[in-house]
């Protein structure tokens, strides 16, 4: 779709898709929707232009004009998906190291052997999930959050319906409703790679 006659300004980015240009009649500004390379990952960019009228078409200016990226929705939303991320690997953390204090150094010794390497394991992934969720180590630690979320929901599946211990019949429904949650949720948090544009703004 081309430019109308009415914007004569030139973008400081490469423009890659014209999405969309609407005309606000009260203020004369014309606001442009555009993709950018430079943008990163295909995202798309408001810009608000506002046309000298009074001069004739063909007299009109060039001006650059920066670039500001829209707020997305799921921007605003990261904080708060991850929040409960570190929440309930808390919360599973908290809950490991309970059973080490009440039943001691193995409190899974019941189960079979892999099992019980597993589960005593999760203190230390919950942990660390925690600690590179909030660093910037934050795309190992989304990937290392659903891989631990989908083994912890499999090896108690396992257990609730082969090895017929009914104590996780509670957990495993709540903890199969976060592994949702998670691998739902996972594209939105992704963080974005950061460009050369990214630095210069």
């Amino acid at each position: 779709m081309p430019l109308p006659d009415l914007i004569c300004y030139r973008l400081t980015a490469s423009v890659t898709e014209l999405v969309d240009v609407s005309l606000q009649r009260s203020s004369a500004t014309v606001e442009v929707r555009v993709r950018s390379p430079a943008a990163g990952n295909g995202s798309t960019w408001w810009l608000a232009v506002r046309p000298l009228l009074s001069e004739p078409l063909g007299k009109r200016p060039t001006k650059r004009i920066p670039m500001f990226p829209m707020k997305l929705r799921s921007d605003a939303c990261s904080p708060i998906v991850l929040g409960l991320y570190v929440t309930c690997f808390g919360i599973g953390a908290f809950n490991h190291a309970r059973d080490f204090l009440v039943y001691g150094w193995r409190p899974y010794s019941w189960g079979p052997p892999l099992l019980e390497a597993f589960w005593t394991l999760l203190i230390i992934l919950d942990i660390i999930v925690i600690a590179m969720l909030l660093s910037r180590f934050r795309r190992p630690g989304l990937l290392l959050a659903a891989a631990i979320m989908v083994a912890d929901v499999t090896a108690n599946t396992y257990a609730l319906v082969v090895l017929n211990i009914s104590a996780f019949g509670l957990a495993v429904p709540l903890q199969a409703t976060f592994l949702g949650f998670v691998l739902g949720s996972l594209p939105f948090v992704w963080p974005r790679r950061v460009s050369a544009f990214d630095h210069q703004h």
